[in-house]
């Protein structure tokens, strides 16, 4: 789905831009990926997607009003791609710590799979699941 990709880079360019260990944007990842799942696998009905796409869409509105309105475009010049050695297996072994924030293991689980959706921002899931895991510290 188009809409909900465009979302979904959204969605992930204000967690980029945010202050590190922002929640509230880090819901709105989260909360796309969600949206994805129940779209895909439980609701059919062309209406009831398209009002669920639109409820998201108002949600992350919300986040990006609440935080100040960010300059998004910042968020492809963060990280730079070429620099960045993706190793999600080396990642995803620090979720066993026992000081890992509940909300740092699920964004990197979403982060993972989003990154599998959309490979060409694969790096930049990967750099902000790496920068919230090294905040639970």
């Amino acid at each position: 789905m188009k809409l909900l990709s465009g979302l979904a880079k959204f969605a992930l360019d204000m967690l980029v831009v945010m202050t590190p260990g922002d929640v509230i944007a880090l819901h709105g990842v989260t909360g796309t990926n969600a949206v994805r799942f129940v779209l895909e696998t439980a609701i059919h009905d062309k209406k009831v997607q398209y009002n669920m796409l639109q409820s998201l869409f108002e949600q992350l509105l919300i986040i990006y009003l609440h935080e100040g309105c960010p300059d998004l475009e910042k968020a492809r010049t963060k990280y730079k791609k070429e620099d960045t050695i993706v190793n999600w297996s080396a990642l995803s072994q620090q979720l066993y710590k026992p000081d890992v924030d509940v909300h740092d293991a699920k964004l990197t689980f979403t982060c993972l799979q989003e990154s599998l959706i959309y490979p060409d921002n694969g790096a930049l899931y990967w750099n902000v699941a790496k920068e919230r895991l090294s905040l639970s510290k």
